[in-house]
């Protein structure tokens, strides 16, 4: 299965069967269309067949991969540009205000902590092991876990 935007003015998303694709698909490969809530310049992350999502809005969504049905959405954050990303165990999620949440990733919603920075982050981090690198509008960072701990910096 893969995933696609359907564009960036306009929030939605595509799950597509990639099986045997010669020539448009758009009837005979779509499973499954999602347009309410989706983002439109952030990318999803795929974790254990969900699909997470954060929109423009700060509405952080959580997908089935197979059916593209909600098992949860709420409005967890301000503006969001930046991507999603999961490291030690958590997914991780930034706006343009500096508010970050740390979700567990499943089927239900379950913020494990939340954060802040003084400015707000666009860019989506990376990760490297145990850190993880931010650029906000003003400075890069490098927050790491400690004592294995996840989303406990030092």
């Amino acid at each position: 299965m893969g995933f696609f935007s359907t564009g960036q003015d306009r929030g939605g998303y595509l799950g597509i069967r990639l099986e045997d694709i010669k020539g448009d698909v758009t009837h005979s490969h779509v499973v499954w269309r999602q347009q309410q809530g989706m983002p439109k310049r952030s990318s999803p992350i795929l974790l254990d067949g969900l699909l997470y999502l954060a929109n423009d809005s700060g509405i952080v969504s959580c997908l089935d991969a197979a059916t593209g049905d909600f098992h949860w959405k709420e409005r967890l954050l301000g503006g969001t540009t930046a991507s999603p990303v999961y490291a030690d165990g958590l997914l991780y999620f930034f706006d343009e205000d500096g508010k970050s949440i740390l979700l567990k990733p499943g089927k239900t919603l379950e913020v494990a902590h939340e954060n802040g920075l003084d400015e707000g982050v666009m860019a989506s981090p990376a990760v490297d092991g145990k850190a993880l690198f931010l650029r906000t509008k003003t400075h890069l960072y490098r927050i790491e876990t400690k004592n294995d701990v996840p989303g406990e910096a030092q």
